[in-house]
């Protein structure tokens, strides 16, 4: 996948390699399988972000690659159907494999753009590690002020 501004992701979630960091806001994911049901076969295992500001790429207050990771996220949680456009799209449309809610309550996306967990690290961050909830993207947090980790 290549971005607007010119970056490119690579690497698939059964292939256990993606491209390295790139410069901009940055979020790199890995998934790996808990073979739990509830889960949908999938977990968090890692979230590494950080941010560097690049005034040839963007502003970072308005571009960054979350809705890259929850779409990657979302395709391992079984909402992508391989070889089946007309699926993976009517699923975007049902919500499939999302969580409904309130534009700061829930993890969605679509046609139309997504909710802020969706879209933005920090709402991100915020929703995969709130404890409280049991469904969706579910992490744990580490900062260490250097960059954060959701593990």
């Amino acid at each position: 996948m290549t971005t607007d501004a010119g970056d490119e992701f690579t690497g698939s979630y059964d292939s256990g390699v993606w491209s390295s960091w790139k410069q901009g806001s940055s979020i790199k994911v890995t998934l790996n399988t808990d073979s739990s049901v509830t889960d949908w076969g999938f977990k968090i295992d890692r979230i590494d972000y950080r941010y560097f500001y690049n005034t040839e790429l963007t502003s970072p207050g308005t571009w960054d690659c979350t809705n890259f990771v929850s779409q990657c996220i979302w395709a391992a949680y079984g909402g992508y159907v391989s070889g089946n456009d007309t699926q993976t799209r009517t699923n975007i449309s049902n919500k499939v494999r999302m969580v409904n809610g309130t534009y700061t309550t829930g993890w969605f996306g679509g046609t139309g753009g997504g909710s802020g967990p969706w879209e933005n690290v920090g709402s991100l961050w915020t929703f995969a590690t709130n404890s409280s909830k049991t469904y969706g993207p579910n992490a744990t947090g580490i900062n260490n002020n250097a960059y954060q980790v959701v593990e």
